[in-house]
C-alpha cells in the first residue's frame, strides 16, 4: 500500500533515527505529519495543541529549525509528527536511542500518556524495563 493509504487507515510510524526535515522549523515538521488530515483545519489545530501539551518545549521552539534541536527535542518532534495524523496505532522504533536518562524518562512518560489516551502503541525498544513499565501502566480515569 502507498504510505498515505496506511496513514489514512490510522497507522503512524516514528522511525529510528528520527528522519526529520532538519532545515525546516518545528511547526512545519508537525504540519507534514498532518498531511493526510490537511483539509480538516480544526482537527489539525487540535492535534497540534495536543502535541504541544505533550511536549511543551516544541511549542517554545516552534519556529526553530529542527536540525538545531537537541537529540531529545528531535525525538519529541519525531513523535509529535507521527501523532499529527491522529493515529489509532503508533509504531515507534527505538525512541530512547542515544538519549540522556532525564530525557528518556520524559519520552517514556509521554508514551504512557499516549497509551492512556487510547492510542495503541507498537514499541521496538532496547530498554526492556521501561517498555514493560509502559505496558503495565494503568489507565487513570
Amino acid at each position: 500500500m502507498p504510505p498515505d493509504s496506511i496513514v489514512r487507515l490510522g497507522i503512524s510510524h516514528c522511525p529510528e533515527g528520527r528522519m526529520l526535515f532538519s532545515e525546516m522549523p518545528v511547526y512545519k515538521n508537525l504540519e507534514l505529519g498532518a498531511y493526510v488530515r490537511k483539509k480538516d483545519r480544526r482537527l489539525v489545530k487540535r492535534l497540534r495543541e495536543e502535541v504541544y501539551e505533550l511536549f511543551p518545549i516544541l511549542k517554545e521552539r516552534r519556529r526553530q529549525t529542527a536540525g538545531t534541536l537537541s537529540g531529545g527535542e528531535q525525538q519529541m518532534l519525531a513523535m509529535g509528527r507521527a501523532l499529527m495524523s491522529g493515529p489509532q496505532l503508533l509504531m515507534l522504533d527505538e525512541p530512547s536511542l542515544g538519549l540522556a536518562p532525564i530525557v528518556l524518562m520524559d519520552i517514556m512518560n509521554a508514551l504512557t500518556r499516549i497509551r492512556q489516551s487510547g492510542t495503541s502503541i507498537l514499541l521496538v525498544e532496547q530498554n526492556a524495563a521501561e517498555s514493560l513499565r509502559i505496558g503495565r501502566s494503568r489507565i487513570c480515569p
